[in-house]
């Protein structure tokens, strides 16, 4: 089968490996070197958050690829079909219910980080938040952070709505 050759093994090593390097790398670091190689502003803060969820997806992916059922592809490939149609019913097919599982859980995330991001100067609402801080205005701060988990529970709310939609179509 495609997907079992010997000569993809060192492949599928080396790729593991820098997804893992680069996946301990933590979003306070990411946002620190983008501050410093592109300034002080939301665009370093996207930067981090993109790299860091970047390597997160695909290290889900990766996980999750080792366990998608490859028998309806094998039986393709025994009753005569090309090599590349087993492979692409198993990649576009079997693999996008991985994607679709997965990229709202990385969204949250993704929200849920930008706050901690803009202590650091990578701007957002983070740096709102510091500043709240910082002149002791702690009762807007709690209304900046309850803004901030409303809007997490609404997005999980949401996205398991329409995951559920997309993959029990």
């Amino acid at each position: 089968m495609l997907f079992t050759s010997p000569y993809l093994r060192p492949i599928q090593v080396f790729s593991k490996g820098i997804i893992a390097f680069f996946r301990t790398v933590p979003d306070l670091v990411w946002a620190i070197i983008f501050v410093v190689v592109v300034g002080l502003g939301a665009f370093a803060g996207t930067l981090a958050i993109m790299v860091t969820h970047y390597w997160i997806l695909w290290t889900i992916f990766c996980r999750r690829n080792e366990e998608v059922d490859k028998s309806p592809a094998e039986a393709l490939e025994c009753c005569g079909r090309q090599k590349w149609t087993p492979f692409f019913l198993q990649l576009f097919q079997l693999r996008c219910q991985v994607f679709i599982a997965t990229s709202p859980f990385a969204f949250e995330k993704a929200v849920r980080s930008s706050v901690v991001l803009g202590i650091v100067g990578a701007g957002g609402i983070g740096l709102q938040l510091q500043s709240l801080f910082n002149f002791f205005s702690y009762d807007r701060a709690m209304v900046i952070i309850g803004m901030i988990f409303i809007l997490v529970l609404e997005l999980s709310k949401s996205s398991n709505y329409a995951r559920q939609k997309i993959i029990n179509r």
